[in-house]
């Protein structure tokens, strides 16, 4: 698995710009305009644009991309099945670690990206 922080922002294209500007290169977009992943090196960041910002304290989330099916993923660290959603780059689900901190595990789907 590989850590990617995702960062709610208004204005995915304005966030965009800022982020460039320090470096980030544009690894993937998502059709939508809603999404895109940024790298920096090994290291990756999300944008994703909400209608309404969640307050500052929630708008950084930990997600984790599996680099193999969530089937196999939760079978093998023996999680209750949690719910899975379809996302507009493939699909996730999320869990609450021991101090009930979200933690999302992403597993993309490349031919939903532009």
């Amino acid at each position: 698995m590989k850590l990617m922080p995702v960062l709610h922002v208004s204005d995915v294209e304005r966030s965009l710009e800022f982020y460039l500007s320090l470096g980030f290169t544009i690894s993937q977009r998502g059709r939508s305009g809603s999404w895109v992943e940024l790298s920096l090196g090994d290291a990756l960041l999300a944008l994703h644009r909400s209608e309404t910002l969640p307050p500052i304290s929630d708008r950084l989330e930990l997600c984790l991309l599996s680099h193999e099916p969530i089937e196999r993923l939760l079978e093998r660290l023996h999680f209750d099945q949690p719910f899975v959603v379809d996302e507009a780059f493939g699909r996730s689900f999320t869990l609450r670690d021991p101090d009930g901190n979200s933690v999302q595990i992403n597993e993309h789907d490349s031919s939903l990206y532009a």
